[in-house]
């Protein structure tokens, strides 16, 4: 539980560097800095923001990293191990829906290849 505190507070912080440095934007915008110490003032407030910014996704992308390998763990934990074995080669089962048994009737083979009855049958083979 204590670990999602920490994932919230991560996430406000992003979000208020994020505003401030959108806040920042528009205000030099609007009021241009006019001597050298505002303009080294604003670089700073950039950057420190920035340098904020950075950390906290870092933060959380190590903290999700973590959370995604546990999660693997556990979904790996709770797998039952299946063992499938196929004992009919591929090419029979091929061979069995290309050539069908001839003890089949025309009539089911039909339908299964999508003919709804007997008329539609002797249509397509006209």
């Amino acid at each position: 539980m204590g670990w999602i505190v920490v994932d919230v507070l991560v996430g406000i912080g992003l979000v208020t560097a994020s505003v401030f440095m959108a806040y920042l934007g528009v205000h030099v915008t609007f009021y241009p800095p006019l001597d050298d110490k505002d303009k080294r003032k604003r670089k700073k407030q950039f950057i420190m923001l920035g340098v904020v910014a950075a950390a906290l996704t870092i933060v959380q992308v190590v903290r999700n990293g973590f959370a995604q390998k546990e999660l693997i763990d556990a979904v790996k934990e709770n797998t039952p191990k299946v063992q499938v074995t196929n004992m009919v080669p591929p090419s029979t089962v091929i061979q069995q829906a290309v050539q069908p048994e001839s003890n089949v009737p025309l009539k089911e083979r039909a339908f299964a290849f999508g003919f709804k009855d007997q008329k539609a049958l002797w249509q397509r083979k006209r």
